[in-house]
């Protein structure tokens, strides 16, 4: 089991790719972040 420091620091770094690729769209006064994952037909967003 890792200590809670090094599992923070290695969620960070697997979501640093996401984190680099996240856009904003304000929809009806709200800021939403997505992510389009690319290479899917028809774009997949998650949000």
């Amino acid at each position: 089991m890792r200590p809670a420091a090094l599992e923070l620091a290695y969620q960070e770094a697997e979501q640093d790719p996401w984190a680099g690729r996240k856009q904003i769209a304000g929809v009806g006064g709200l800021d939403l972040a997505y992510v389009e994952v690319a290479g899917s037909e028809p774009p997949l967003l998650l949000v």
